[in-house]
């Protein structure tokens, strides 16, 4: 199936404009599955909420331990897949695209906050056909650039499911920067974190008298420790207190 040139051609399309594409596929499954009326909510909105939090966080921690290990810029160049040698170190030596893998539950999480079956369903198979897309068409420039080599990757590591089987000993024979993930993880973490914030202010229509919901009080706590955050981070690499 990764080697089906139609979907090799799909995932270099969404890989050139995927900025663009997931925030307005988002946008638009939000218009066309509108929630239904608010009301005062129970304590199953906080737990809803504190679930699909869970699982975005999860993936977060996932991208924090790839981008503190081991960096690999995903961005390829000039908007196309590219890669100037074979990463294999940090958390790519127990699975192919962890990145990948912590943007999927990152995904699910915030597809799980807006509460909508049909939505969720929808935005989930959206989600695993394009990074399946993706994936495709960066392991078919992988195999033509680095051949052998990365074949053999591929044989002893999963291209999905991580393996944490050896990992203690990865972590030790590694510098784990901190300083990395704040420069180069900090934009990401905190859209998605706004991006929690519009979903659950959708969902309850920013209607003030619902503000005071444990679920709404949860994403306001989210957002303004999110945003001190960012501040400070932008602040500091700007002051060049901060450098990788």
């Amino acid at each position: 199936m990764y080697r089906s040139p139609l979907l090799i051609t799909y995932g270099n399309f969404v890989f050139k404009y995927r900025d663009k594409l997931f925030p307005a596929t988002l946008i638009v499954l939000l218009i066309l599955f509108p929630p239904p009326a608010p009301d005062e909510g129970s304590g199953v909105d906080l737990i809803s909420a504190v679930s699909s939090l869970v699982v975005a966080l999860a993936g977060e921690m996932l991208r924090v331990l790839t981008v503190g290990l081991e960096y690999i810029k995903r961005g390829g160049l000039n908007k196309q897949v590219y890669a100037s040698s074979l990463v294999t170190n940090g958390l790519f030596a127990h699975c192919r695209n962890p990145l990948y893998v912590g943007n999927v539950l990152i995904a699910l999480g915030l597809l799980s906050i807006a509460d909508r079956l049909a939505l969720f369903l929808i935005g989930a198979v959206l989600t695993f056909i394009t990074y399946i897309a993706i994936v495709a068409a960066e392991e078919d420039f992988l195999r033509r650039t680095f051949g052998a080599e990365f074949e053999a990757y591929c044989a002893r590591v999963h291209r999905w499911l991580p393996d944490f089987h050896g990992f203690g000993a990865t972590l030790k024979s590694m510098r784990f920067n901190w300083r990395r993930v704040a420069l180069k993880e900090s934009s990401s973490f905190y859209g998605w974190i706004v991006s929690a914030v519009l979903i659950e202010g959708v969902g309850i229509r920013f209607q003030p008298s619902l503000m005071m919901r444990p679920d709404a009080l949860l994403f306001i706590g989210l957002f303004v420790a999110g945003t001190l955050a960012f501040v400070t981070i932008r602040i500091l690499k700007q002051t060049r207190a901060l450098e990788a």
